[in-house]
């Protein structure tokens, strides 16, 4: 029996209005676009919470064009409390991310 490829799950966070793909910040940094994340997009300080419109389709070209790998992701519509986090950018100097992703 072939095992069949592992395919990452991410989360969409879901509130009345909006919306957020949780991803690790490394990853950001591995795929070099912390620079090109909009402010609408937030962080814990371990994960970025990207905002559906602009930044989550940012991070999956960005994933798609290294990787070439599918994703798959679970919606959650329980958590409401995203927009208390800061915002990104700017609010981890991309210097402080590890170096290993």
């Amino acid at each position: 029996m072939i095992n069949a490829p592992t395919v990452p799950k991410y989360v969409i966070f879901e509130s009345p209005g909006h919306g957020w793909l949780r991803v690790p910040l490394s990853e950001l940094k591995k795929f070099n676009i912390l620079e090109d994340i909009s402010p609408f997009s937030y962080t814990d300080g371990e994960f970025a919470y990207l905002e559906e419109d602009v930044d989550m389709g940012t991070f999956l070209t960005a994933r798609q064009a290294v990787t070439g790998e599918p994703v798959d992701w679970e919606r959650d519509f329980e958590r409401q409390d995203i927009e208390d986090f800061p915002h990104l950018p700017n609010i981890i100097p991309i210097s402080s991310l590890s170096k290993s992703a």
